[in-house]
């Protein structure tokens, strides 16, 4: 019970703690360049054969656009990073006189204020809350008419489906495979 409210009380600590056992900064500085590389082949791809698929060119490019500043996001990476939200969490100042009720009580705020500003605002997709536990090995994309986000839990990057030291070959048909479909769901908005 005390590990599922700790999660829920303080996913962004929870998450960058999942994230730093998971992926190394060698892996990260990795993923980054397999993200690079896959956006761009799938840019590459709907701007060849795949564009032919489109029933209008501004369609086809409604798309590549949306692909080419589509935000790709790993819970638990550092803020303002590649992967990480584009804004810092603003965590309570806990004082050692606090006693542990008033500080779940004092989190739980800020994290509610954090989730709201994020709506009332009509913040970025790539600002959402994760969906899924950062352990888990999964991905999803946040996906609107102008914008899309494509979310990669840090669970994913774990071996055998990653490791930094992996060859191209495999990391790409691992990590890119994902990465390619999830960029390539923008399509779903396109008639």
């Amino acid at each position: 019970a005390c590990a599922r409210a700790t999660t829920a009380i303080f996913p962004e600590q929870v998450d960058a703690l999942v994230f730093k056992q998971l992926i190394t900064p060698k892996g990260h500085a990795r993923l980054e360049t397999i993200v690079a590389k896959i956006r761009a082949a799938v840019v590459q791809e709907l701007r060849g054969e795949f564009g032919s698929l489109f029933y209008r060119s501004q369609d086809q490019e409604a798309a590549i656009e949306k692909v080419l500043k589509m935000h790709v996001t790993i819970p638990g990476s550092p803020a303002l990073s590649w992967s990480g939200r584009r804004r810092v969490f603003r965590a309570p100042e806990f004082r050692s006189s606090s006693g542990a009720l008033s500080m779940m009580l004092e989190q739980s705020r800020a994290v509610f204020l954090d989730r709201v500003a994020n709506v009332v605002g009509q913040a970025d997709l790539s600002e959402l809350a994760p969906l899924f536990s950062a352990t888990e090995r999964n991905a999803y994309l946040y996906l609107s008419s102008t914008d899309a986000t494509a979310s990669l839990l840090p669970g994913l990057f774990a071996p055998p489906f990653f490791d930094e030291a992996y060859d191209d070959e495999s990391a790409f048909a691992r990590v890119g495979y994902v990465v390619a479909h999830e960029l390539a769901h923008v399509t779903a908005f396109e008639s």
